[in-house]
């Protein structure tokens, strides 16, 4: 058994520890000749074999359990009643627990089904619909995406997190002009939009699509959910490109506003760490690089907040990258030139900004 996944449910509160157990065994009781490991920050089941592949996760949420089957297809040919069911698993209270009843078919269909999963033939599933959306204009809602295309062999996929504005809306539309399908995240509706009409306003036949995700990169289940969207559609990544960043205003250390030291740490520190080990398995099945942006502030008078936590989230950049740097995946950190950006407006109010280079040539 595994010690990680030891790990994972004892840090759950009790009632989620004990379903999780029970489901655990109920599980390794099915599938004995399967090898138990954490896969996409969850505990999971996978087959024999350094091209074993994954059957099943499972995982605690914040109100439900969760057990996820690595093919998508798996829970509309079950009945998983009186059991919720999203597109790609079943989800429970605690008590009861998971449905245990179901698992078996549950599995039985999910392993058959795993060689579908690839970078080379994506599922062509609509995505979950309360994971990405297509924006339509005007309503300030959402509409779920038509059916997938495959994508061709030479077009490649990027997710771009914090991709509403500065760098990272900058980048989003770059890559799409240039050929890359992008997944771009971002908590603003608006800008996202605004985004996606400046890639379609140009008009290039050879212009990747734009998927928008509205959501916030501190929502760990959001991002599960996200990453494991993505597996099952893609299969890989070829680049992540994380700029999302909580600009706190300059202050003095001692005068340090918990509120945005409180945001700092979840938006530039925790949602880092959280989206590491998600996105990881994605960049390793696409051959893919991470990149990380810097802005190296940390220690200067009033950029205590900021400082610090940009400072930690680009020290476990550096980690990954060192702990990376023989099988993969390829982590770069770059540090752009000073920009107009609205962020460097906050810190530097009144500044010429002439000398500055522009976003789009960086």
């Amino acid at each position: 058994m595994s010690a990680e996944v030891d790990r994972y449910i004892a840090a759950q509160t009790s009632a989620f520890a004990a379903a999780l157990t029970a489901l655990r065994a109920r599980l390794l009781a099915l599938l004995p000749d399967h090898v138990e490991v954490m896969s996409y920050a969850m505990p999971g089941l996978r087959q024999l074999g350094p091209k074993g592949k994954m059957v099943v996760g499972y995982a605690a949420l914040t109100h439900h359990l969760g057990l996820y089957p690595h093919s998508g297809r798996v829970i509309p040919q079950i009945d998983c009643t009186p059991f919720k069911t999203s597109k790609s698993g079943v989800l429970s209270p605690p008590d009861p627990p998971c449905p245990m009843r179901s698992s078996k078919p549950f599995l039985q269909r999910a392993k058959p089904k795993l060689p579908q999963v690839s970078a080379a033939k994506p599922d062509p599933r609509p995505l979950p619909l309360h994971l990405f959306s297509n924006i339509p204009r005007g309503s300030g809602g959402v509409e779920p995406p038509g059916p997938a295309t495959e994508r061709p062999m030479s077009r490649k996929l990027a997710l771009v997190t914090g991709a509403s504005r500065g760098l990272g809306a900058a980048m989003a539309e770059h890559l799409a002009v240039k050929g890359w399908d992008v997944v771009a995240v971002a908590r603003t509706v608006g800008a996202l939009e605004e985004l996606d009409d400046r890639v379609k306003s140009l008009g290039l036949p050879g212009a990747g699509n734009l998927t928008l995700a509205p959501m916030d990169v501190t929502n760990e289940d959001a991002m599960r959910h996200l990453c494991r969207s993505i597996h099952d559609r893609w299969g890989g990544l070829q680049l992540w490109v994380h700029p999302a960043v909580h600009v706190a205003p300059l202050a003095p250390a001692g005068s340090l506003d918990m509120k945005d030291w409180d945001k700092s740490i979840a938006t530039n520190v925790r949602a880092t760490g959280s989206l590491i080990p998600l996105v990881e398995p994605l960049l390793i099945e696409g051959n893919g690089t991470a990149l990380f942006l810097d802005d190296p502030r940390g220690g200067e008078k009033f950029f205590g907040a900021y400082g610090a936590t940009k400072a930690a989230q680009i020290a476990l950049a550096q980690s990954w990258a060192f702990e990376t740097a023989k099988h993969g995946p390829r982590v770069v950190i770059a540090v752009p030139r000073p920009m107009p950006t609205a962020t460097r407006a906050r810190f530097f109010p009144g500044e010429d900004r002439s000398p500055l280079i522009d976003i789009r040539v960086e």
